[in-house]
């Protein structure tokens, strides 16, 4: 549960930027661009027709050679976060829809504490509905929103990504929670990831990693309906966890191919473990 102690202890953390990227409105994200921010990083030597106000007069007294300060310029970036919304996300306790929404939430706040506009695209077949939070007044009121939102079908991770590629969103971060149960592969993560920055959070109940299951079983598929009869023994949960670790290398794979990180996550995890050690060991938030 998203708690005041667990935002609290969020307030001194920032999600991480890899890339340089430009946006129209002022955050507190450092970019690799040099400009007028307020953070110092270099000198270089005065040319004609620069600004004199940003010459080092202290520095000219010591060398009498007119250097510019340079500094870190410091922009918004907005933050995207796309959940996979379709029916296998309704498994678990906590669902796995719940997990994410949660997890996206927390890292909203985050974002918005930085003054970086946040925004929930939810992905259902093959397309997305989109919610956008600009402001912190925002997000509490999207908090009591979060129950409504129901699993629904089966989602084509790629051409759900591909048509997100192609809406012309402002370049950003990405944070993509699903099972990735996708019925049409993940190559559209190759097209975001050409001008944007990917974090990928592979989903999974305990049950799924681990299965409690006995006897003759009739399992179906909670998104096209298909059924098949089972009998559970020690070697069918061998090759199952051998088939759902093969399942996740190939996740990871696609997700290096397209420069993205790539984090397997259990419903079980707790959200301050996951944002307070998780993110921060892989190098998302600091």
């Amino acid at each position: 549960m998203i708690t005041r102690k667990l935002l609290s202890q969020l307030e001194s953390l920032h999600i991480l930027s890899r890339r340089q990227q430009r946006a129209p409105l002022r955050g507190e994200r450092s970019s690799l661009r040099q400009g007028a921010g307020m953070e110092f990083s270099d000198f270089r030597p005065y040319l004609q027709g620069d600004d004199i106000r940003r010459i080092d007069w202290n520095l000219y007294a010591r060398t009498e050679k007119l250097f510019l300060k340079l500094f870190l310029e410091e922009e918004s970036k907005p933050v995207y976060f796309v959940v996979d919304a379709s029916e296998s996300m309704a498994f678990g306790n906590p669902t796995k829809l719940q997990f994410a929404l949660q997890a996206a939430a927390c890292l909203s706040y985050v974002s918005l504490r930085r003054y970086d506009p946040a925004r929930f695209l939810f992905l259902r077949g093959r397309s997305f509905d989109k919610i956008s939070i600009g402001a912190m007044q925002q997000f509490f009121s999207f908090l009591g929103q979060m129950e409504r939102f129901v699993p629904a079908g089966e989602t084509h991770l790629s051409a759900g990504l591909k048509k997100i590629a192609l809406a012309r969103f402002p370049r950003g971060i990405y944070f993509l929670f699903s099972d990735f149960y996708s019925a049409d592969g993940l190559d559209g993560m190759k097209l975001l990831g050409l001008s944007n920055e990917i974090h990928c959070l592979h989903l999974l109940t305990p049950e799924e990693d681990r299965p409690p299951l006995k006897g003759e079983l009739r399992l179906i598929d909670s998104e096209t309906g298909a059924a098949a009869e089972v009998s559970m023994s020690a070697e069918v949960l061998r090759r199952y966890r051998s088939r759902l670790e093969s399942f996740r290398t190939n996740v990871k794979r696609a997700c290096h191919q397209s420069m993205s990180t790539y984090l397997p996550v259990l419903t079980s995890t707790t959200l301050d473990s996951l944002l307070l050690k998780d993110l921060r060991t892989a190098g998302i938030v600091m």
